[in-house]
């Protein structure tokens, strides 16, 4: 496991730089920057926006699919996309609360990893049927951080909302860097 995630670190960015724009404009513009296939697209695609081709750049140069640029300043690079991991906690199944939540994450044009989850069967086998609470440790990417900003006051609105999910969202702290051996 530990080799398959140092071989798929440095292509994050690009897994998720290559859906920025409607599939396959970004892939085709990276095949062009790879020297795979010539410029131009045709009909009725367009080409890849000026402001996405730094970050698709960045991607395919930290994955290693094409060389750095001169000069090029590593601000201009892409290290993928902001995330923020997120604890929801609450009736995920019952209500519907995990279905609503990742939805929001996709419409907004997020990603999402699943951390860790937690989930509790409902005690049906006593006089109080008591509802047990599950959990979902998630990690939340956006295009920028003002995506990311907006993904996560949605989701939080909709554990507002939906007050019968009994739900809450906790943004976690970020995991301090090991200190080096």
């Amino acid at each position: 496991a530990a080799a398959a995630l140092a071989a798929d670190g440095p292509l994050m960015a690009l897994h998720r730089d290559l859906f920025c724009e409607a599939n396959p404009i970004p892939v085709k513009w990276a095949l062009h920057k790879m020297g795979r296939m010539g410029e131009g697209i045709r009909s009725p695609l367009s080409p890849l926006g000026a402001a996405f081709q730094p970050r698709v750049a960045g991607a395919l140069q930290q994955a290693g699919c094409i060389a750095s640029e001169e000069g090029a300043s590593a601000a201009a690079g892409s290290v993928g996309w902001p995330s923020r991991d997120l604890l929801l906690q609450g009736h995920l199944f019952d209500q519907g609360l995990i279905n609503q939540a990742l939805d929001i994450i996709e419409k907004q044009n997020g990603d999402f990893e699943i951390l860790a989850f937690s989930v509790q069967p409902n005690d049906q086998n006593s006089e109080f049927n008591f509802r047990r609470t599950s959990s979902v440790s998630l990690r939340v990417f956006g295009v920028d951080a003002s995506a990311l900003e907006d993904i996560t006051r949605r989701l939080r609105a909709l554990v507002d909302v939906l007050e019968s999910a009994e739900g809450s969202l906790t943004v976690l702290p970020p995991k301090a860097a090991a200190p080096p051996a």
